[in-house]
């Protein structure tokens, strides 16, 4: 990701933090855990550009507070869906992350297939995922009950405090995903769709889970934005 400066969400035992130390120049990595946070700093005492904080990455993160290209993470899989939300709300640009392989799956899933969600929807409004490499649970210890999945994100449309309502909208459009888009577009914007929009989309007899990430964007800004 041609990065100079990285933020890293959960340091561990610092091992993931190592290599980020020899390939950039400097890291800032952050764990919510006090006693690992001890032991990592004695694994890494001898590395002179790695910033070792004890904290919450997930709000560092949703804050921006710290300065850089990339946000790395082997990201614990109880989080997954957290650390993306709060990527999407940041102002970072770039992201490489370890998540279990079916919630990568969802992300790269095309509009129309099962796969393809609210969740789905919500990540690739704002940035562009893509599959990196997949990798059996075998090859981690200790070892997870399921196989895991690297994936590198690019920021594509800045977030904005007004997107808050766009988390409600998916919410509406997505509680009937299988239904004819027209009929659910214009009950979650109460009616505020322009018509010729509705009739797009009655005529194309488009279904809720067809509309691309772009195309949702499109009908949240021209119906709730004015």
């Amino acid at each position: 990701l041609g990065a100079k400066r990285v933020l890293e969400v959960g340091t561990g035992l610092g091992f993931l933090t190592m290599f980020l130390c020899r390939a950039v120049e400097s890291v800032v990595t952050v764990e919510i855990d006090f006693n690992l946070a001890s032991i990592a700093r004695r694994n890494l005492r001898n590395i002179p550009n790695v910033m070792i904080v004890a904290g919450d990455g997930l709000n560092i993160v949703k804050r921006s507070v710290v300065r850089a290209d990339v946000v790395a993470s082997n990201t614990p899989f109880n989080i997954s869906s957290q650390i993306l939300v709060s990527l999407v709300k940041s102002h970072y640009n770039a992201a490489i992350l370890t998540l279990q392989k079916e919630v990568a799956y969802k992300l790269i899933a095309s509009p129309g297939s099962r796969e393809y969600s609210r969740f789905s929807a919500f990540v690739n409004t704002f940035m562009d995922v893509e599959l990196v490499a997949t990798f059996s649970s075998r090859s981690f210890y200790p070892r997870p009950e399921v196989d895991a999945a690297v994936i590198k994100v690019r920021r594509k449309v800045a977030w904005s405090p007004h997107y808050e309502q766009y988390e409600s909208f998916l919410k509406c459009i997505f509680s009937e995903k299988r239904k004819l888009a027209y009929k659910v577009v214009s009950r979650c914007t109460s009616g505020k769709l322009p018509g010729d929009v509705i009739d797009y989309l009655r005529v194309e007899g488009r279904r809720v889970f067809s509309l691309t990430p772009s195309e949702l964007l499109n009908i949240f800004r021209e119906s709730l934005l004015g």
